[in-house]
């Protein structure tokens, strides 16, 4: 259809409190904007969530503002993106769940640095995002307020997504998705917040967010299209999708499995970091580090292997790390490194990537309290980027059936000490939605 004309639209937060500040301290533990049922498609890369955000280091006076001296910051990587917990998008009449990505801003914490360059958070995502690739700069331009008010910096984000990222409309019309539900869980201070040097001194810090929004555009089509449309007594909807699962690991031989349900699976991926860090203020809960044992040093791995089922696959080999046996090498393993990038964006695809020697080397030192120059919080260029991934898809294929095999990630790494990693993994497949006179129905 060739459709008629494109139009805006601003959708209040539909949940808004009667003053219009929105934050976990205060009881809200969602964002959620209703796209209502029309005629109409959704554009879906036109997605938007707008606002204010504020950060306060208590609540004495209203809300005290972080001052040079406060020990308090955003991660440099993520800016507002660390506030949210988890996305989830559904039909409004149907109630039916389209697609639900929990641990969302660990999923932005691998897909923002391997989908943008050092010079997008100087320049656009700093604007946009509240993200700067300096763990003082992004201090002082997003946390800190000058302005005793605190007016709070304005932010305009996308919702990275399977759903969002599709290349066809998506039909909002009541014999189709009858309605969209964007949902965004709001994670906790402790989470969102940390001290760069490790030692808090205001454990009652947190966060705000106000005169929040959606802003999408939507394609109109004519009477004549319409009538087209509403005749449709069957149809399907499809896209690709994103999927997140959670465990631990605490051995030199860890084992990660799943029945993940999916027949169509195109990558996996998995990020770490020490279970402790998760909401802690005097941590960097969003870290995506290399497993550490007690103390913060690396515990390299040895060797990776993925299973389907039990058996090899897809790669019928171990996946030895080269530099496993030289100490001094910092480099982290380079074919590790590739298939990390390629399972979150395929590599014939990918124009951009923050992991430098910098971002991606053995040196650093998971104790925001060292004192040593290898400090991860101190990192250049955001952070440390780490993961390991595999790709199912490589040649555009189908993907990969594991609707009724076991998924499997088998690590060999240097673990001498009793220290739980927690393990986020992300895996992106192929789902559709089918529509019929009976509802709505996901096939995945």
């Amino acid at each position: 259809m060739s459709g008629g004309s494109n139009r805006f639209l601003e959708i209040a937060c539909s949940n808004k409190t009667s003053d219009g500040k929105m934050s976990f301290r205060n009881g809200v533990s969602d964002l959620i904007f209703e796209i209502p049922e029309m005629n109409s498609t959704l554009i879906p890369g036109s997605v938007r969530v707008v606002g204010k955000l504020k950060v306060f280091k208590n609540a004495t006076g209203g809300g005290a503002v972080v001052g040079i001296g406060d020990d308090i910051n955003l991660d440099a990587r993520l800016g507002v993106y660390g506030a949210f917990q988890s996305l989830t998008t559904r039909s409004i009449r149907h109630q039916q769940s389209i697609e639900s990505i929990r641990h969302y801003a660990h999923f932005l914490k691998s897909y923002l640095p391997l989908s943008t360059r050092t010079e997008d958070n100087l320049g656009h995502m700093d604007e946009v995002s509240l993200t700067l690739p300096n763990w003082r700069l992004n201090k002082i331009a997003n946390v800190v307020r000058k302005d005793p008010k605190n007016t709070g910096n304005d932010f305009c984000v996308a919702l990275p997504c399977g759903l969002f990222s599709t290349n066809q409309d998506i039909p909002l019309s009541s014999n189709m998705l009858a309605g969209l539900e964007v949902r965004l869980a709001l994670a906790p201070d402790s989470q969102v917040l940390y001290a760069t040097d490790g030692t808090i001194a205001d454990t009652d810090c947190y966060y705000e967010f106000e005169d929040l929004k959606l802003v999408c555009e939507v394609r109109d089509y004519s009477e004549s299209e319409i009538q087209q449309i509403m005749k449709q007594s069957e149809g399907v909807f499809t896209y690709n999708s994103v999927s997140s699962y959670y465990d631990t690991i605490n051995s030199s031989s860890a084992s990660v499995v799943f029945n993940l349900g999916l027949s169509k699976v195109r990558s996996a991926f998995a990020t770490f970091i020490p279970s402790t860090f998760l909401n802690n203020l005097n941590q960097n809960g969003y870290s995506s580090l290399l497993p550490t044992n007690t103390g913060g040093t690396i515990a390299d791995v040895r060797k990776v292997t993925w299973t389907k089922g039990g058996s090899l696959y897809p790669k019928h080999y171990e996946l030895n790390n080269v530099v496993r046996a030289s100490p001094k090498t910092m480099a982290c393993d380079p074919v590790i490194n590739r298939d990390y990038v390629s399972a979150v964006l395929p590599w014939s695809s990918n124009r951009a990537t923050m992991i430098s020697p910098w971002t991606n080397n053995r040196s650093w030192i998971a104790d925001s309290k060292s004192t040593k120059q290898t400090i991860y919080t101190k990192v250049a260029d955001g952070g440390v980027i780490w993961g390991l991934g595999v790709n199912y898809d490589n040649l555009g294929g189908p993907g990969t059936d594991f609707s009724s095999q076991q998924w499997g990630m088998n690590i060999d790494l240097d673990l001498t000490t009793d220290n739980p990693i927690s393990t986020f993994v992300f895996v992106n497949s192929e789902q559709s939605v089918f529509f019929n006179q009976n509802g709505i129905q996901l096939k995945q």
